[in-house]
């Protein structure tokens, strides 16, 4: 008999999503994203200094942290940035997604 505790806690993933001036884009790829079968995510959408103010229509996503930046980080850039914060919930895995991204309900199962 062990002594280990069993759990079901799932490793946690940031997911994080840039949107430069592509918000149906973004839309889109959170849909999917809440389709997933995988429950211990997070998800950050940075807005890369866009045209567009993208508040209003990712109000209807309460579940992510909206993050903006008045200037384009670039790829690179962005994602340091939105990293930056989503560590600091000590996720176990980072997942980067471009936000023209249709997520498979298990995908984020199977790569975990």
């Amino acid at each position: 008999m062990s002594n280990s505790v069993a759990t079901d806690v799932q490793p946690m993933v940031a997911i994080i999503i840039l949107n430069w001036n592509g918000l149906q884009d973004t839309i889109e790829c959170l849909q999917s994203l809440r389709a997933s079968t995988y429950r211990n995510v997070r998800i950050w959408v940075l807005d890369n200094g866009s045209r567009e103010d993208p508040s209003l229509a990712l109000a209807n996503f309460p579940e992510i942290t909206l993050l903006r930046s008045a200037e384009n980080l670039g790829f690179a850039g962005g994602n340091n940035y939105a990293a930056e914060i989503a560590l600091a919930e000590q996720p176990d895995y980072i997942l980067l997604l471009n936000n023209d991204t249709i997520v498979p309900p298990e995908m984020i199962s199977e790569l975990v």
